[in-house]
């Protein structure tokens, strides 16, 4: 699945984050970019595993419905961490 390989790829990269300069307002402002790619991407993955599992919330375009939905169906998923 490229989309989770993409998810992993920048979750490592966003991981070393607390090892950056954060007075550095650049820093910072990189770092936020790459968290809004990994929510991004993260919720894409969740949208790609409803519908392999064949759920109709999987064609929902919001991506509050699509974590509700992912958590009903994967135990394996944190909904407040997520939401």
């Amino acid at each position: 699945m490229k989309r989770y390989k993409e998810f992993s790829r920048h979750l490592h990269v966003l991981a070393q984050a607390p090892l950056q300069d954060l007075e550095n307002e650049f820093i910072i402002s990189g770092i936020i970019d790459k968290f809004f790619i990994q929510f991004e991407l993260g919720w894409k993955v969740l949208k790609e595993l409803l519908r392999y599992e064949g759920k109709a919330t999987a064609a929902s375009g919001s991506p509050r419905e699509i974590i509700k939905a992912a958590y009903r169906c994967f135990d394996f998923l944190e909904e407040d961490v997520w939401l």
